[in-house]
């Protein structure tokens, strides 16, 4: 191998530093199709640029000629890399699944092929010309019949990629019209310049400077990857997930202009539509409060609003979610409106029909109360006037009968909210705190560990904690200690409620939560197994007989959160 000085090594050696450099940047994105395609572009360019700097340092045609065959194993593969990239960013991926994208390289191997058995056939290149340029020596190459086969192959890729890129460019979002903006500009350079060299011998007459031109495709591929997400945001996922959504979704910039609306949104405003593009998006929400539409963190409210030409206010739920980037600063935000009303109604709805039926229950406890006292007055007097024993007998009956189901009129006062409200997100330590304040715990210890356990469940979960702590108290002979903690493991949070009390015998370790069973009313633990089991929650006895009760209730995962680290 001869070496010779030439002009054009440093520019192609810095071009393919930069592609090389540019590979490992585009492989954290190689488990995703678009990131593989542009792995395959850049290493390809990289072998074209730097079998190209090998040819042109080379004095002697057998070396010249040996860069020149391994430069066409990048240069056939780029045109390649590039239509698969296209395909796969319209979203016809399918139709380049392996072993189908394999179709794509055959003119591509027929290509080195003859480049490399040229010197046999001259089908390729017809002859080589040596020409001298200042001090160095360009060897210029003729092209045979079968070069244009390759060049109008090449062509035919890159154009149709340019085509089918552009024709998605019409109905795209405008993140991803930029991005689409950037790819083709990032072909459109380097594909020029080809064309001119290879028809026309032009800028620079035996020197090719396309891999020199791969240096700002490098860089706007960079741009596209960084700052729209080239590589990580799917154009047709998020079109067809955009489209599809029944929520009306409106994309303003950072200047609280609209640049994209939803067919959902588009129906919403009706022919405001055709005007809301372009405008400031606070004109079609007038009766949002000021500063909603310009959020800086998520933000979300419920209000009537009158959207098109119906005139008819509904309800809507509203949220605005500013965009974030990773460089700081908001880029724009993101609205999405969804039509609530018919549940909203439905609420309103149900919330009548409860208060309805929890006064019609207040009315009827009432006078089954005034019923029940004027019995027992009753039972009272028989009793002073009567001197049969058996009579006597009958009417302490009666009386106990009658205190039973006093007991449970007035128990069920305190649980005719079962159910009738919207679980919430309650601090378990905090509950406990008021629960614990109702209580005579003289000569009784508690200890907690719930402070900051968000628990999401009934708003009755107070009598939940009520309910096993007093229970604790009147039935746990020798009772001196109660204690609330928490643990947590793969089946979620698990909170106790454990005293050393007598404990439960293992035979009633499950019917105590049945209906009727026990002292008193029978509903206390019926109705704490009711009131958990509404958010999925658990309840069940584990205590060892003598040594005390051990209450164990389950919260899934999803429906507690625990206090964060101290910041």
């Amino acid at each position: 191998m001869i070496l010779q000085y030439s002009p054009y090594f440093l520019p192609l050696l810095i071009s393919t530093l930069f592609l090389a450099a540019l590979i490992p940047i585009a492989w954290r994105f190689r488990t995703s199709p678009e990131g593989r395609a542009v792995i395959l572009f850049l290493a390809s360019a990289t072998i074209w640029s730097a079998a190209s700097a090998g040819n042109v340092v080379s004095a002697d045609i057998q070396s010249s000629y040996f860069f020149t065959a391994i430069s066409f194993l990048g240069i056939v593969t780029v045109p390649v890399a590039w239509i698969l990239l296209a395909i796969i960013y319209i979203g016809q991926d399918r139709l380049v699944a392996s072993p189908k994208y394999l179709v794509f390289f055959i003119i591509p191997a027929l290509t080195c092929l003859m480049v490399f058995t040229n010197p046999f056939h001259h089908l390729f290149y017809s002859a080589v010309t040596p020409v001298l340029q200042g001090s160095s020596v360009v060897w210029l190459y003729s092209y045979g019949p079968y070069f244009w086969v390759h060049a109008l192959y090449s062509y035919i890729l890159v154009i149709s990629g340019m085509i089918l890129l552009f024709a998605r460019y019409i109905t795209s979002q405008a993140i991803f019209r930029a991005q689409i903006v950037l790819l083709l500009l990032a072909v459109a350079i380097p594909f020029g310049f080809n064309l001119l060299w290879v028809a026309y011998d032009l800028p620079f007459p035996g020197f090719d400077p396309t891999p020199v031109i791969f240096i700002p495709t490098g860089l706007i591929l960079i741009a596209a990857a960084s700052r729209y997400q080239l590589l990580s945001l799917s154009p047709v996922a998020c079109s067809l997930l955009f489209d599809s959504m029944n929520d009306s979704v409106i994309v303003l910039n950072e200047r609280g202009m609209v640049v994209s609306i939803n067919p959902a949104g588009i129906a919403l405003f009706g022919e405001l539509n055709g005007k809301i593009l372009g405008t400031p998006f606070h004109d079609a929400l007038k009766g949002l409060p000021a500063g909603f539409l310009t959020c800086t963190t998520d933000t979300h409210m419920e209000c009537d609003l009158s959207f098109g030409d119906t005139g008819i206010p509904l309800h809507y739920d509203i949220r605005c979610m500013p965009v974030l980037p990773e460089g700081g600063g908001i880029k724009g935000r993101i609205i999405v409106i969804r039509d609530t009303h018919d549940a909203y109604l439905a609420k309103n709805a149900l919330i009548g029909t409860n208060r309805k039926l929890n006064l019609l229950n207040d009315i009827t406890r009432h006078d089954m109360l005034n019923s029940l006292t004027a019995l027992l007055l009753s039972l009272d007097h028989a009793k002073d006037i009567s001197h049969d024993p058996e009579m006597l007998t009958l009417i302490q009956r009666s009386e106990r009968a009658a205190h039973v189901l006093l007991e449970q009129v007035e128990f069920t006062r305190d649980y005719q909210d079962l159910g009738v409200n919207t679980p919430v997100w309650q601090d378990a330590g905090k509950v406990l705190e008021k629960v614990l304040s109702t209580l005579s715990l003289a000569n009784i210890s508690i200890k907690s560990n719930l402070d900051g356990i968000l628990v999401y469940a009934d708003p009755l979960f107070g009598k939940v904690l009520y309910n096993l702590a007093d229970n604790a108290i009147r039935h746990g002979k020798g009772l001196d200690s109660i204690r609330f903690d928490y643990s947590e493991d793969p089946d979620g949070l698990l909170l106790s409620v454990e005293n050393n009390g007598t404990g439960i015998p293992p035979d009633q370790k499950e019917k105590i939560f049945q209906r009727g069973y026990g002292k008193g009313s029978g509903l206390g633990l019926f109705l704490v197994r009711e009131i958990l089991s509404i958010t999925g929650i658990t309840i069940r006895e584990t205590g060892t007989p003598g040594t005390g009760a051990r209450f164990e209730i389950r919260v899934p995962p999803g429906s507690y959160r625990k206090p964060g680290p101290v910041q």
